[in-house]
């Protein structure tokens, strides 16, 4: 991707980031087992809680063995519109070629979100609400069920007509059955491997079999099962479950997967498909539940954090920013944003792997994923074999040196790290190169000194080396983190450093936070600029603008332990 296309997409993400919420209100409905939020009306709200509520009163009275109750929230997020849903939809479905979505389940973060659509091009809005419910209940049941089976089920259910006395289950589908009696069938053998990235899945045309073939397999097989009193879906998930692959347990549990094919082709050009009805059991009284009005800043800790975990992790963050800027203190975006950074850490650490396994032979990978773990004080001795690697393939690279130096500084092996730089300081080819490896090399030295000495001093004293209390690189033995980590944005100032520790304050314009680091080494130092050097954190970040996370101690006595520095201009 080009700089100036990244840079036009960012720019595209922050306006329709900010845009979101210039001019709508928001409601919050509670009712007992469900929580919406929506930018329509309350009416409208208190109706979708209550039809979900009925909803799950007929699945716990189907499957009585089930845990209906899951311990994350269900939030329902219903948009009254096309466009402000596809301000949250995942990114996968914004182009023209792939499917329109009427409905979203979230289930892999923190909350279990169900998006969904009110506007009328959607129709009867409750189907969608119902499908992604089922998708809800299919998880927590389990998370092996193959994707035809899962969306089968939930466009089965997803149909599913709710009055007050009566309730119908596998009403047909007519759109499905217009569509597969002028296409031709997927094989079977085909559809049961269909993954989450497969064309089957996204793409317009081919979704649309998918899905349509996907539920009449579903109507199919559980009204067979309901009538001749059998469980072949069943047999046919555990066998998943037990690792066999989709198509192999397809034959165990439904036979000849051909002969299969020919009966769904039969079936779906009949006239009339059976359905169930059963009795209405809930009594629903939406007057009882709670409602409320969102401000602009609750609603944007909502979206973002549905945007965290559908991917789009640049809205997501330019939101997060925007509501800490306006409440710092506000514990759901710090939250959001806590896991915004475990997820971009993470896509970041598998593009670097992906690089090393692309191109072996690829030095820059493997010391920019040695110096990545290496920050995050994690992995420090795959850093070390990475780094090692990178010095190895270009021994002349002085930043490699350099970063060898660091991580086996943070290993506790001084002497290692001081021969590395030595090593630098006879390669550096610029004034430039030589100051960066003599800065280090010093400060290096000194920290080795300062163990030195405590060592020496006990052998002064006839004293066992190994009883001798020696400064911890590690930087949490004693402290106890309480809470989630929290960010503050500033200015840095008052920076004191004694190697490896490090103590400075963030002056903010609601207050000063100070922070302290056992060992600099393990601090996550990054910059929203191109240094123009290798950062020294004792002499370069007096007096910088910055952000800054840290986490604060069980014991309120204790100075907060600063994780990362964001550098700013």
């Amino acid at each position: 991707m080009s700089k100036h296309l990244f840079r036009l997409l960012l720019i595209l993400a922050t306006a329709l980031a900010l845009a979101r919420h210039d001019a709508e209100n928001w409601v919050e409905v509670r009712s007992q087992h469900f929580t919406v939020v929506t930018d329509a009306s309350a009416k409208q709200g208190r109706s979708i809680a209550a039809q979900f509520e009925r909803m799950r009163a007929l699945f716990q009275d189907m499957y009585p063995d089930l845990d209906f109750d899951p311990e994350s929230p269900v939030i329902v997020l219903a948009m009254k519109s096309q466009k402000a849903f596809q301000t949250l939809q995942p990114g996968a479905y914004l182009t023209k070629e792939n499917l329109e979505l009427r409905g979203w389940f979230l289930g892999d973060s923190g909350k279990k979100y169900i998006l969904m659509r009110l506007d009328r091009n959607v129709g009867d809005q409750f189907p969608v609400g119902y499908h992604e419910y089922t998708h809800l209940l299919l998880g927590e049941v389990s998370d092996t069920t193959p994707l035809w089976l899962d969306e089968g089920l939930a466009e089965f259910y997803g149909n599913t007509k709710i009055h007050d006395q009566k309730i119908l289950l596998g009403e047909p589908n007519q759109r499905h059955l217009m569509l597969l009696r002028s296409e031709k069938l997927l094989p079977l053998a085909t559809l049961f491997k269909v993954g989450q990235d497969s064309p089957y899945y996204i793409e317009k045309k081919r979704g649309s079999i998918f899905y349509a073939e996907s539920w009449a397999l579903a109507h199919y097989l559980t009204m067979k099962d309901y009538e001749k009193k059998t469980s072949r879906i069943e047999q046919y998930k555990s066998l998943v479950e037990e690792k066999v692959d989709p198509v192999t347990a397809g034959m165990q549990a439904f036979g000849d997967l051909k002969k299969l094919e020919k009966t769904l082709d039969f079936y779906t050009r009949q006239q009339n498909l059976n359905r169930l009805e059963t009795a209405s059991i809930a009594k629903v009284d939406d007057s009882e539940f709670e409602t409320r009005t969102l401000n602009a800043i609750e609603a944007q800790v909502v979206e973002a954090d549905f945007l965290a975990g559908s991917g789009r992790l640049a809205e997501a963050r330019i939101l997060v920013d925007r509501v800490l800027q306006q409440d710092p203190e506000n514990a759901g975006a710090q939250k959001t944003r806590a896991s915004l950074d475990s997820e971009e850490e993470a896509q970041a650490e598998r593009r670097l792997r992906s690089a090393i396994q692309a191109d072996p032979s690829a030095a820059p990978a493997y010391d920019q994923l040695a110096v990545f773990l290496s920050k995050r004080g994690k992995n420090l001795d795959e850093a070390g074999r990475l780094v090692s690697k990178a010095v190895s393939l270009d021994a002349d690279n002085v930043s490699f040196r350099i970063h060898q130096a660091n991580i086996l500084l943070s290993q506790g092996d001084e002497e290692a790290a001081i021969k590395s730089l030595r090593t630098a300081v006879a390669l550096a080819k610029t004034p430039e190169e030589t100051a960066a490896v003599d800065r280090q090399l010093a400060e290096a030295m000194a920290y080795a000194s300062s163990i030195g000495g405590v060592n020496n001093e006990a052998r002064e004293k006839n004293t066992n080396p190994e009883k001798v209390a020696v400064p911890a690189r590690p930087t949490h033995h004693d402290f106890v983190p309480a809470g989630p980590h929290r960010f503050v944005v500033g200015l840095i100032q008052d920076v004191r450093c004694d190697p490896p520790t490090l103590d400075l304050a963030v002056t903010s314009q609601a207050k000063t936070v100070t922070l302290h680091s056992d060992n600099y080494y393990q601090i996550q130092f990054t910059a929203l600029f191109a240094p123009a050097h290798d950062l020294q954190p004792c002499r370069d970040l007096e007096n910088q603008p910055a952000k800054v996370e840290y986490v604060e101690s069980a014991d309120g006595r204790e100075t907060p332990r600063l994780i990362a520095v964001e550098l700013h201009k």
